[in-house]
């Protein structure tokens, strides 16, 4: 992991905490968080880029973080499992988590005040309650794997972009 200033554009910190490749990054306030190929999510301190915290649970590679904007901090993987954890405790919520209905790795997930949207090799959009992790309903099927989402705030869409193109 690299940290660059964006004023100076300078390299400011680097790092290789993790023990196998980063798959993903997301912003928390001022911390970061990342996963990994190694099954791991570290916390970093925005400040100091020091890590901070370890979520463990998933049995593949983290795949995708999303933040809900409050204490909720939800990872997808390889292990066709959502996680969902909460930052003020520092630990998985259990309660209706982790989510399991998809066939194939998760790829891609979105999180609005409600609700979350995953994506999956298996070709599928599901969305869940962000609060329970039940499934409310299934979007899509496509042959091909469906790579990301994106839920834009100013016009309430869905994107989902895939490998057919």
């Amino acid at each position: 992991i690299r940290v660059f200033n964006q004023r100076t554009l300078e390299l400011e910190y680097e790092t290789k905490h993790h023990a196998a490749r980063v798959t993903c990054l997301c912003s928390v306030g001022m911390d970061v968080y990342s996963g990994s190929d190694d099954w791991q999510i570290y916390k970093w301190n925005g400040k100091t880029f020091e890590p901070e915290g370890q979520f463990s649970g998933h049995q593949c590679s983290v795949t995708c973080l999303a933040y809900d904007g409050g204490d909720a901090l939800y990872s997808g993987s390889e292990d066709f499992t959502i996680r969902c954890w909460d930052l003020r405790k520092g630990c998985e919520r259990v309660r209706g988590w982790p989510a399991r209905n998809h066939t194939d790795g998760i790829t891609s997930i979105a999180v609005t005040e409600n609700r979350l949207f995953s994506a999956s090799m298996d070709g599928t959009i599901k969305v869940w309650n962000a609060q329970t992790g039940e499934m409310v309903k299934y979007l899509d099927r496509r042959d091909g794997a469906i790579a990301y989402l994106l839920v834009n705030p100013t016009n309430q869409n869905i994107w989902a972009a895939g490998t057919d193109g």
